[in-house]
This record gives C-alpha cells, structure tokens and sequence, in this order.
C-alpha cells in the first residue's frame, strides 16, 4: 500500500484487520498477532484511511524492533515516520494529479 510500499514491512496476509466497537480509540495496532483495529465510527473514506496510515506507522515501527514496545509510543521517531509517510503521500498524489493531466 503506498507509500509504505518503500519501506519492508511484513506480507498483508500476515497482519488481520478487524472492525471494533471502542468509545476509546479510532484504531489500535495490536500484537501478537499482527492485528490493526479501525473503530465503526470512521465512516468515510478519507477517516478510515487516515487512521489506518496511523496504525502501520505503529507496525512500521514494530517490524524495526518487535522486542519492544516502543512501537506503542507517540515519540519522535513516531513522529519522524509520520512526516516522511505524510510527504511520501503528498508527492504521488501531486504526480497522480499531474499524470492526469497529461490524458487530458
């Protein structure tokens, strides 16, 4: 899925992915096993995608040290990995946008 294309993360098979009914969260990253929960109050398109993009930044930084909970952490490097994934995300939209424009 891109933009997390760029980095080795696990096959999708491997990880589950489950729709919850929290008051408490919109999504969770959970282990063992790999398992990411996006909440039913997320309606739309736009909601659950954000939240998922949230949730693997939490599994991108499981599959880097999966000895650690550190994967829970909202830190820097949480933060580091979400404006390289918000950036990565940006330019193929931008060359989306300009790739149409070229059939146009």
């Amino acid at each position: 899925m891109p933009p997390f294309n760029r980095y080795k993360m696990p096959a999708p098979v491997k990880i589950q992915f489950e729709i919850i009914d929290s008051p408490d969260c919109y999504g969770l990253f959970l282990t063992p096993p790999m398992r990411i929960q996006i909440d039913k109050s997320r309606k739309s398109l736009k909601q659950v995608s954000e939240v998922l993009h949230h949730e693997m930044i939490h599994l991108l930084n499981y599959t880097r040290n999966p000895k650690s909970n550190d994967h829970e952490k909202h830190d820097d490097r949480f933060d580091i990995f979400a404006d390289e994934i918000c950036a990565l995300r940006s330019e193929e939209h931008t060359s989306e946008l300009q790739s149409r424009l070229h059939l146009v």
